[in-house]
């Protein structure tokens, strides 16, 4: 009796025509059925009258779904990325930049 071995790894076929999908926050998130669901938006300013306050407004740019492993390791893979990235020093300085300020601790 001949055994075969099946390689389950697949091939990768990189498909230029897909777009990247830009978003600056994650809307929701939740698990159906054991399928994680993730809902990504932009935010963008709609300009008004000059004695106005802009409107901020957030529109969904991208919806990602996949099995709860996948997830699992996305999350393993952006870990892994954050970590290189702190141990860069590029983290920190992103986040001085792009993020809000931490109120002092008392």
């Amino acid at each position: 009796m001949t055994t075969k071995t099946v390689n389950l790894n697949p091939i990768f076929v990189d498909r230029p025509e897909v777009q990247e999908v830009f978003g600056d926050r994650v809307r929701a998130m939740s698990v159906v059925d054991g399928v994680m669901h993730i809902e990504l938006c932009s935010t963008r300013i709609v300009p008004v009258d000059t004695d106005q306050l802009p409107k901020i407004t957030a529109h969904t740019t991208g919806r990602w779904t996949m099995p709860i492993g996948t997830a699992i390791a996305m999350r393993d893979m952006l870990s892994q990325q954050i970590a290189e990235l702190e141990r860069q020093g590029t983290l920190k300085m992103m986040q001085t930049v792009g993020s809000a300020p931490t109120p002092p601790k008392h």
